[in-house]
C-alpha cells in the first residue's frame, strides 16, 4: 500500500528539478496558450493537405493513369496524416513547456507519444523520398530511352532510402519501450531520445536533399528544350532547394538542443523545423502536377474562350483551304508552258499579293471573333 502511494505521489510530481527559485505550475504553465497549440498545428498540416489532392486528382482523374509512385504517395500522405495526430497528442502532454511545469504522468505519456511519432516520421520521410523518386524515374527515365546510368542511380537511392528508415524504425521501435505501468518509473528512466535519431537522419536527409537536388537539374541541362521551357522547369525542380535548406536548419537546431535536459520545451523547437522540412517534401513531389492541373480547371471555368480559339482556328483552316483552291484552280487553267513559264518575279508578286489578302481576311476574322 505504502509502494503504490509512493509511485502515485511520484506521478504527480516535476518531471524535472525546477531551477532555484522557480515553482512548477501544473495548472497554466507558459507555454500553454491554445493559439500556439492550433498554430502549431495549423503550419504541420496546412500545405500537404492544401497540396496532396493536387497530383492524386491529376493522375487518376484527369490522366485517368496510375503508377507505383501515386500508391507509394498515398501512403506517404496516409502516415503524415498519423504523424499529425502524434503532434496534436504530444501538444496536449507537454510539448513547447518546460519540463519542470510538467507531471510525470502527462511526461511519460508526451515520451510516448513521441516514441510512436519518430517511428511514424521514419515511415513518412522513407515513402515521400521514395515517391519523388519514382517520380524521377517516371521524367528522365522513359522506357524506350537507353539511360541505364540514371535507372540503376535512382534505383540506389530507393533501395538505400528505404533500407535505412526501415533499419532506424526497427531499432527505435524494440529498443526503447517506456512501461507506463509502473509507478517507480521517473523522467530519468525513460528513453526519450528521439532527439539522437533525429540528428542521424537529420544528417542523412541533407545527403540525400543534396543528391536528389542535383541530378534533376544536371539532366535537365542536357535535355534538347528551349531555353525559355529549360528554366521553368529548372524553377520547378529547383524548389528541391527549399527541402535542402530546411533540413541544414532542422539539423542546426537539433545539433543544439541535442545535450538538453528539458526535452518537452526543445522538442518544440525542432517540430517546427520538422513541418518545414516537410511541407518542403510535399511541395517537391506535388509542383510537376500544378500545371496540368491549372490548365483542366482553366479550361472547365473559361469554356467560350477555349470555343472562340476553336472556331477561329476552323476559320484560319477553311480560309487556308479555300486560297490553295483557288490558286490550284488558277494554275489549272494556264496552258502547260505557262506554268513552267513564270519568271521568279512574276511568282513572288502573285504570293506577295496571295498573303497580304489571306492577312487582311485574318484580321477580319479576327475582329468579328473578338466582337462576338
Amino acid at each position: 500500500m505504502n509502494g503504490t502511494l509512493e509511485g502515485m505521489s511520484i506521478m504527480y510530481q516535476p518531471a524535472l528539478t525546477p531551477p532555484a527559485g522557480v515553482v512548477p505550475n501544473f495548472v497554466d504553465p507558459p507555454g500553454s496558450d491554445p493559439k500556439q497549440r492550433v498554430k502549431m498545428i495549423i503550419l504541420h498540416a496546412l500545405f500537404p493537405f492544401l497540396l496532396g489532392p493536387v497530383p492524386l486528382y491529376t493522375r487518376f482523374c484527369i490522366l485517368k493513369r496510375s503508377s507505383w509512385q501515386d500508391y507509394v504517395f498515398i501512403l506517404a500522405f496516409a502516415s503524415y496524416v498519423v504523424y499529425i495526430a502524434l503532434i496534436v497528442l504530444q501538444l496536449q502532454h507537454g510539448a513547447g513547456i518546460n519540463q519542470w511545469n510538467v507531471p510525470v504522468w502527462k511526461y511519460l505519456l508526451f515520451d510516448k507519444y513521441v516514441h510512436v511519432g519518430v517511428v511514424i516520421y521514419n515511415i513518412y520521410i522513407m515513402t515521400i523520398r521514395a515517391a519523388i523518386l519514382l517520380q524521377f524515374m517516371g521524367f528522365f527515365v522513359p522506357p524506350s530511352a537507353g539511360v541505364r546510368r540514371r535507372f540503376y542511380l535512382i534505383h540506389i537511392l530507393l533501395w538505400t532510402n528505404v533500407l535505412f528508415y526501415i533499419s532506424v524504425s526497427i531499432c527505435e521501435a524494440f529498443t526503447c519501450r517506456p512501461d507506463l505501468n509502473s509507478p517507480t518509473l521517473g523522467p530519468e528512466k525513460t528513453c526519450l531520445r528521439a532527439i539522437n535519431i533525429f540528428a542521424v537522419t537529420g544528417a542523412v536527409n541533407i545527403i540525400y536533399d543534396l543528391i536528389m537536388l542535383g541530378m534533376p537539374l544536371i539532366w535537365i541541362w542536357k535535355l534538347q528544350l528551349p531555353a525559355s521551357r529549360k528554366v521553368g522547369v529548372f524553377i520547378v525542380f529547383g524548389f528541391g532547394t527549399c527541402a535542402l535548406v530546411f533540413s541544414i536548419m532542422r539539423e542546426v537546431v537539433t545539433l543544439k538542443v541535442l545535450d538538453s535536459v528539458d526535452r518537452t520545451y526543445d522538442y518544440a523547437r525542432v517540430a517546427f523545423f520538422f513541418a518545414i522540412e516537410n511541407c518542403a517534401g510535399f511541395l517537391c513531389y506535388c509542383l510537376p502536377s500544378f500545371p496540368k492541373f491549372v490548365r483542366h480547371f482553366k479550361e472547365k471555368l473559361f469554356p467560350k474562350q477555349k470555343s472562340k480559339l476553336l472556331r477561329l482556328t476552323s476559320k484560319v483552316s477553311t480560309i487556308t483551304s479555300r486560297e490553295e483552291t483557288e490558286v490550284q484552280s488558277v494554275n489549272s487553267g494556264r496552258p502547260l508552258q505557262d506554268q513552267y513559264y513564270s519568271t521568279t518575279d512574276e511568282k513572288s508578286i502573285v504570293g506577295k499579293s496571295d498573303l497580304l489578302t489571306t492577312i487582311k481576311r485574318l484580321l477580319a476574322v479576327f475582329r468579328r471573333s473578338s466582337a462576338g
